[in-house]
């Protein structure tokens, strides 16, 4: 009798215990054997992978556990392109069809097509929520293949003259008003979802889907959600990014980072004896960055000898890319590249340019992002460095 009842604990605590775990089981035609597969949480941070496997006769395989829902990212590592499913603690299937198509930035980009969910509630409810963004995709594909002969001649205009006369014609005005109609739907439709869902962890997640950026209005949308979307993982994350620590008057977060011969350099090294300084997060293949690059170096020229201070970091994955780069605009100042992520991720970038002008005798930041860059860049300098 004892021997039964403890083969029926064993076998309920064998239960219970898989219960908690996770499998995933995916078939991923085109990928050869050896390819390593990443399985990373959607969110705006460069998150770290929570489980990686390795291609083996077209398969990969991966146990573990997950505490609540991730909306994950399933990529090929060190690539762009991803297939997406929701993952907690299920028996999930995946088959999917991956070619590369190309390359981005230096590095291969993987076309995740055809691919099946099956075992995974959560997934199918996750694309039903998430359709309402292929049919607005569509919508623009459409206006964009409709109006493409206007915006091709508007590109073409090589005067002021020659635009004016396209911004009067009636196909211009048409594209005006289906971009309206357009973006009215997109934030009524997308907005209407999130608020559907504001009582659970969807509700957070989609707006970090949605959303590449949010802006200080959205701040209203997470406060009318229920505590359990709020204190769930996506509902933190949402929280931090709308309430960031390292605005004005925030301390500057130190770092030590390497150069290319590998010496470290600390922060307080780079800016001893200066006044002022600017950290900017550019990359070789960010147009808004390089276009703000002769701006900087405007006011390096002028404030250098004053206290002035630049320290450019590139987020670039493609080292050459970032090589010439430096090369082609010429910096002056302190450059160094951050391959992999970790100061970036120190300082919760999410969008570059990224600027940070900070005091160095106070450590204090003066002013980030748009209010560091063009002339009230050169304000704020001709304001302290007089």
């Amino acid at each position: 009798m004892k021997k039964q009842l403890l083969t029926a604990a064993l076998a309920l605590f064998a239960m219970v215990v898989n219960a908690q775990n996770y499998t995933v089981k995916a078939t991923l035609n085109g990928l050869p054997d050896g390819t390593e597969i990443e399985l990373v949480p959607m969110s705006h941070d460069n998150e770290k992978p929570i489980a990686t496997a390795i291609v083996k006769g077209g398969q990969i395989a991966l146990t573990g556990q997950q505490s609540d829902p991730r909306l994950i990212w399933m990529r090929v590592k060190n690539s762009y392109g991803v297939g997406k499913f929701m993952l907690d603690n299920s028996n999930i299937t995946i088959a999917a069809d991956v070619r590369q198509e190309g390359t981005s930035q230096g590095l291969p980009v993987y076309n995740f097509t055809n691919m099946k969910v099956s075992g995974s509630p959560l997934t199918d409810e996750y694309y039903k929520m998430y359709d309402v963004r292929n049919q607005l995709d569509e919508v623009y594909q459409s206006n964009a293949k409709k109006y493409a002969g206007v915006q091709q001649q508007l590109n073409n205009a090589k005067t002021d003259a020659e635009r004016k006369a396209i911004k009067v014609s009636n196909e211009y005005k048409a594209m005006l008003q289906a971009d309206s109609i357009f973006f009215h739907d997109v934030e009524f439709r997308l907005d209407s979802t999130i608020n559907a869902h504001k009582d659970s962890f969807w509700g957070p997640l989609l707006m970090m889907d949605f959303m590449n950026y949010f802006r200080p209005e959205d701040k209203a949308v997470l406060d009318a959600m229920s505590p359990a979307a709020k204190n769930s993982w996506y509902g933190k994350k949402v929280y931090a990014e709308l309430n960031p620590s390292d605005g004005a008057g925030s301390p500057i977060t130190p770092f030590t980072v390497k150069d290319e011969a590998g010496k470290p350099h600390t922060l307080a090294s780079l800016v001893a004896g200066k006044k002022v300084a600017l950290i900017d997060f550019w990359a070789s293949w960010c147009h808004p960055c390089r276009m703000e690059i002769p701006n900087v170096k405007a006011q390096y020229a002028k404030y250098k000898d004053k206290g002035f201070q630049v320290i450019s970091i590139s987020t670039d994955r493609d080292r050459k890319a970032w090589k010439k780069a430096c090369a082609d605009e010429k910096l002056q100042w302190p450059s160094f590249l951050d391959a992999d992520g970790s100061l970036a991720d120190l300082y919760h970038i999410r969008a570059i340019p990224a600027m940070y002008l900070f005091n160095v005798a106070t450590g204090k930041i003066i002013a980030t992002d748009m209010d560091a860059r063009g002339q009230k860049l050169a304000d704020k300098l001709a304001e302290l460095l007089k």
